[in-house]
């Protein structure tokens, strides 16, 4: 097993006080992100939903980050920016990722996630530092998850990475 894989479930089996949880329902798709820190960067599980009769979100990250597809698979359609505007570029690619898929993305480049072909995807994201960049504001309907989902969350995260 992979040293990266073998962290991941190391920090799957951290006490729940550790792990802080969202539900992210504002934009598409639909997203449960929980995580906690180690080291320097904050870990990142995300169990991602099919998207139904809706674009996915266009969108930026206020931080670089590398991502790693755990289960599943999505289209992402990328575009890149000079400049930290909030005007979204063109998209200049479309890309297919899928189970052990990683990529690293930096604060100016702007992508969609479109899971395909599946119920979910898992991912894991690093992110190492904030940037300037501002995150787009898409707050509105975002609700904390109690610490029953984040243990199953962590429940299911760590039956995936076991079968990597």
């Amino acid at each position: 097993m992979d040293e990266t894989i073998e962290l991941y479930i190391k920090l799957a089996g951290l006490p729940l006080k550790d792990w802080n949880g969202l539900a992210i329902r504002n934009s598409s798709p639909n997203v449960d992100r929980i995580w906690t820190k180690h080291e320097n960067k904050k870990i990142c599980f995300h169990k991602i939903y099919p998207i139904k009769n809706r674009k996915p979100f266009y969108h930026p990250h206020p931080w670089d980050f590398k991502s790693k597809i755990i289960f599943g698979s999505y289209w992402s359609d990328i575009g890149y920016s000079d400049d930290l505007t909030t005007e979204p570029p063109p998209v200049s690619t479309r890309i297919f990722l899928n189970t052990g898929s990683e990529y690293s993305m930096k604060s100016n480049v702007w992508h969609t996630v479109e899971p395909f072909n599946c119920d979910f995807v898992f991912s894991v994201v690093e992110i190492s530092s904030k940037t300037q960049r501002e995150a787009p504001q898409t707050c509105q309907n975002n609700k904390i998850m109690s610490k029953e989902q984040i243990n199953k969350m962590l429940f299911e995260f760590t039956f995936k990475l076991d079968k990597l």
